[in-house]
């Protein structure tokens, strides 16, 4: 498969899966964090198409991590909002393992680029895939284990 055609259709993906998270989402914050997620994916494959293009770009790279704590961290005190049913956590899982597969993906294709422009944007989606992962590793966890808060969870990267 073609590198474009595969991060196409990895980032239209993820993008479909955070607006459902989003409009499942037990609370405003959640909505927020995953609606997030769905932008970011949707400038992701914005970029995607405009290398595909032949066009040099560049790519906003967002903190997103700091940006998500600030929601979350209204949702430690409330328990109820952090609980969510089984098949929701199973579809955060695989949100999070699809992050991972595009990280890898980005990371081995700027390895094999010799366009230093296109090298940088690869490395940048790589970096943007990363911290989503980690949210969504961060995520999980208080899900799973609400009685943790922001200073014990393993929210890595601040």
């Amino acid at each position: 498969m073609h590198i474009f055609e595969f991060a196409r259709a990895q980032e239209i993906r993820a993008e479909k899966t955070y607006r459902e998270c989003a409009q499942c989402a037990t609370s405003r914050e959640m909505q927020r964090v995953f609606t997030m997620l769905a932008t970011a994916e949707k400038r992701h494959l914005e970029t995607i198409l405009e290398m595909e293009k032949g066009k040099a770009v560049l790519i906003d790279v967002t903190d997103i991590l700091t940006v998500a704590k600030g929601f979350l961290e209204k949702l430690v005190p409330n328990k109820m909002a952090l609980q969510v049913p089984a098949s929701k956590l199973e579809v955060y899982l695989e949100a999070r393992r699809q992050e991972e597969v595009a990280q890898r993906f980005y990371s081995e294709s700027a390895k094999n680029t010799l366009d230093p422009g296109k090298r940088d944007v690869l490395d940048s989606l790589a970096a943007e895939e990363n911290s989503h992962y980690q949210l969504l590793d961060w995520i999980i966890e208080l899900v799973q284990y609400p009685e943790k808060t922001l200073e014990n969870a393993e929210f890595r990267s601040l």
